[in-house]
C-alpha cells in the first residue's frame, strides 16, 4: 500500500515545472457528518506580473485566473456523492498574493472522495495535469487502467478514521512527461540537462513563499486522536514550504535521486529522511483516527 508520501514526492517535482504558487485543501468536519471542502489557489504577484507581460507580448495565457462556475461544479462531483460547489471567493491572501478560495459542502462525510489526481492538479497545476493525462492515455494504449489513490473517510459515533491511500506512485508518470533521465525521448528536458537540485538553486527566489498544504479541521475540538501532525482542532495531512525545503541539502539530494532512480527510493528510509526534513509535514501513518469533544 502507498501512502501520502508518494503524492509529496510527486507534487514536489510538478513544482519545478510550474509557477510559484500557494495551494490548499482543507476538509472542515461537523460533529454530525457534514461539513465543507475549502480549496485555495494564489499566485505570488511576480509570476502574475511575468505572466501578463508574456501574454502583452503574444505568449500563451498561464490561466492564473478564477475557473468557471462549470468547472467548480464538476470538480464537486469528482469529489463524492452529494458534494457540492458553493461559492467561490477571490481576493488577496495574507501575504498580497491573488487567487481565490472554492468553498464545497457535503452531508456525509462517508461519501466524500479526495483523490490523488484532484490533488496533484490542485497543488501541481498544469505540469501535473499533464502528466496525469499522459499515464492514462499510456494505460489506455497499453490496454491497463491507470490506478488512482484515494483519501478515504469512515464516521460513525463521534470517531473519524481516515485512510490516506494514494495508489500507485505518480513519479514515474511525472517523470516521463517531463523527458526526466531520457535521452532522445520524446519528453522535453525542464531541466536543461541539470539536476532538479541545480535548476531549484537557480529558480530558488521564484519558489520563495511557496506552499501545498492538506488538512482536516474538527469542528468543536478534538478529544483523541493518533494522528502525527495535530495543532488544536487543526490535522496537517500534509504541508509543504517549497522555500524552506530549497535550502536543505539532504533533501535536494533525495530530489536528485529519485529523479534519476524513481525505483531506488525505499518508501520506509525515505519517511525516515522526511520526518528530518526542514519545511516538510506528512502523515506516515497509512491509516488514523479522531474522535471529537
Amino acid at each position: 500500500m502507498k501512502t501520502i508520501f508518494h503524492l509529496s514526492l510527486a507534487l514536489l517535482f510538478a513544482l519545478c515545472l510550474t509557477s510559484c504558487f500557494q495551494g490548499g485543501v482543507q476538509i472542515q468536519l461537523k460533529k454530525d457528518g457534514s461539513g465543507e471542502i475549502h480549496r485555495s489557489t494564489y499566485v505570488s504577484p511576480q509570476m502574475t506580473a511575468m505572466a501578463a507581460m508574456a501574454e502583452e507580448q503574444g505568449g500563451e495565457s498561464q490561466g492564473f485566473g478564477t475557473p468557471s462556475a462549470e468547472e467548480l461544479q464538476a470538480d464537486a462531483a469528482e469529489m463524492g456523492e452529494g458534494v457540492r460547489f458553493v461559492r467561490v471567493d477571490e481576493g488577496k491572501n495574507a501575504e498580497g498574493w491573488d487567487g481565490y478560495v472554492a468553498v464545497y459542502a457535503f452531508d456525509d462525510i462517508n461519501q466524500v472522495k479526495i483523490s490523488s489526481e484532484g490533488l496533484s492538479e490542485s497543488f501541481g497545476g498544469d505540469a501535473a495535469a499533464d502528466a496525469i493525462e499522459q499515464a492514462k492515455a499510456k494505460a489506455a494504449a497499453e490496454g491497463t487502467e491507470a490506478e488512482e489513490g484515494m483519501i478515504g473517510f469512515a464516521y460513525a459515533d463521534g470517531v473519524l478514521t481516515v485512510n490516506p491511500e494514494m495508489g500507485e506512485s505518480p513519479v514515474d508518470s511525472l517523470k516521463e512527461q517531463a523527458g526526466l533521465g531520457e535521452k532522445g525521448g520524446e519528453g522535453e528536458d525542464p531541466f536543461g540537462g541539470m539536476k532538479p537540485s541545480q535548476m531549484m538553486g537557480m529558480m530558488g527566489m521564484m519558489f520563495q513563499g511557496m506552499r501545498m498544504d492538506l488538512s482536516l479541521k474538527i469542528d468543536g475540538g478534538i478529544s483523541k486522536t493518533d494522528a502525527t501532525h495535530v495543532d488544536g482542532d487543526t490535522i496537517t495531512i500534509m504541508n509543504a514550504d517549497v522555500g524552506t525545503l530549497l535550502t536543505d541539502q539532504t533533501f535536494l539530494q533525495f530530489i536528485d535521486q529519485a529523479a534519476e532512480d524513481p525505483d531506488s527510493v525505499d518508501e520506509d528510509q525515505a519517511m525516515e529522511l522526511i520526518k528530518t526534513v526542514k519545511g516538510l509535514k506528512v502523515e506516515d501513518k497509512k491509516e488514523f483516527t479522531v474522535t471529537f469533544q
